[in-house]
């Protein structure tokens, strides 16, 4: 199972008794463990905060807002993020910048320590999911969302031809779960209960239901299609309404 715990790199300027210090990015979006987050850097204070990690070769932390803008003032953020790693740096004209930053593992903001000119805090790193099963019923468990994805995944290609198909599953069940998470159409609050959930058996059995009410929903937006296709093929078009004067 992928591990939630921070790597020595992550950790290197951690006070046992304070915590680790972290700048912060919040944003609208809430990004998961192992996922990838693409960002597009143009305001100062963002451009000094990722000039600063690139340089030192530090992550950040990603954060999802609770109250206020991505743009301007400082924003009130929720307290579970996610720490990310920038993995290509694309540098523009004005130092504005184009980043791909990885998901590593989650954290807990125990103090703002500092929002201008960039937020910053004292954070504790959360612990890997558990689960309260056995390895074969995680499996089967794990295997029966993967399944259920699948099986969204491609129902979803067939309503939405903008959609782009995973190519393929991870095999470990919190990779699973995040992946996921991730890529449903689900609002930012409820990607962040998601986030906060310690126990991957909750969280994947919380999918499973979303993703079997989803897909039943995509069959339901098919079937109508299929029918009104088929009284085309029957009648014609129908003509367009026509407006008296």
């Amino acid at each position: 199972m992928t591990s939630d715990a921070p790597n020595s790199e992550a950790a290197a300027d951690a006070d046992p008794e304070s915590g680790v210090h972290l700048r912060l990015f919040p944003v609208h979006t809430v990004l998961f463990p192992g996922m990838p987050l693409p960002l597009h850097i143009f305001e100062d204070r963002y451009k000094l905060m990722i000039g600063e990690c690139v340089r030192d070769e530090l992550p950040f932390g990603v954060v999802l807002i609770r109250q206020g803008s991505e743009v301007g003032g400082p924003a009130r953020v929720h307290p579970i993020g996610t720490v990310a790693r920038i993995e290509q740096v694309e540098k523009l004209d004005d130092g504005r910048m184009n980043i791909l930053a990885l998901g590593e593992h989650r954290f807990r903001i125990a103090e703002i320590v500092q929002e201008e000119p960039y937020m910053s805090a004292r954070v504790s790193f959360l612990p890997q999911l558990v689960s309260d099963l056995d390895e074969d019923e995680l499996l089967d468990l794990s295997g029966a969302v993967g399944r259920a994805f699948v099986a969204y995944d491609r129902l979803t290609a067939l309503v939405d031809r903008d959609w782009e198909v995973q190519a393929d599953l991870p095999h470990d069940a919190a990779d699973i779960a995040y992946l996921v998470a991730s890529v449903m159409p689900l609002s930012p609050r409820e990607k962040q209960a998601l986030l906060a959930q310690d126990s991957v058996d909750t969280l994947l059995r919380t999918e499973r239901n979303a993703l079997t009410q989803r897909s039943f929903h995509h069959r339901a937006v098919l079937a109508a299609r299929r029918r009104v296709e088929e009284r085309e093929e029957e009648h014609g078009d129908m003509p367009a309404p026509s407006h008296l004067n």
